[in-house]
């Protein structure tokens, strides 16, 4: 801990990078983009995570905020399995936003993500839409932020997965070049806090 700035990436296998290797994470691209070993990053993502799983962690999570810090900024992307496990998005939504509110209760700052595009073999694309929509239209109520991956053409439209450019062969999860545009849009919305 101690004076500067703590990022702790919290979420599932779209920020823990499955299938890259860790410089090409995306937590790990920001680190190098923005903060060159002058801040703390910490990827604490696990692949196939629910909601639900994070939720449980929240103490852990809480036990790595530092007032000392002179920020403790908590990206949190989840949702994807929940979505593609056919969960309904008011029901996602309103555990994301408890999750999101117990961490600002406890001093984070939260930025708070919309979902990638995925392959409509892994879930169903309406649901993933609405939780995108119900994040859209009330993040201020739970966030600081809002990191909207769903809204760019290149990872998180309606068929952004299927370029090979930017996501792997099995359309759910982005190349290096995809988690560059992430740590792009995360740089982005970070300069605004």
């Amino acid at each position: 801990g101690g004076p500067g700035v703590y990022l702790d990436f919290e979420g599932d296998s779209t920020t823990s990078g499955l299938g890259l290797s860790e410089p090409d994470h995306y937590p790990a691209q920001f680190d190098a983009a923005l903060c060159g070993g002058a801040c703390r990053v910490e990827n604490h993502a696990v692949s196939n995570r629910f909601i639900a799983e994070l939720a449980a962690d929240g103490a852990t999570i809480d036990a790595r905020y530092d007032a000392g810090n002179d920020a403790n900024i908590l990206m949190v992307l989840i949702g994807t399995n929940d979505c593609a496990a056919g969960t309904a998005a008011a029901t996602s939504n309103a555990a994301l936003k408890s999750f999101c509110q117990a961490r600002q209760a406890t001093g984070w700052t939260v930025v708070v993500a919309t979902i990638l595009a995925y392959n409509s073999s892994f879930g169903t694309e309406a649901i993933r839409l609405a939780y995108n929509a119900e994040i859209r239209a009330d993040w201020a109520t739970f966030a600081d932020a809002l990191l909207d991956f769903g809204a760019d053409a290149r990872i998180g439209v309606t068929g952004a997965e299927t370029s090979g450019t930017y996501f792997q062969a099995d359309q759910v999860h982005p190349t290096a070049a995809g988690a560059a545009v992430q740590s792009e849009l995360c740089l982005a919305t970070i300069t605004t806090l």
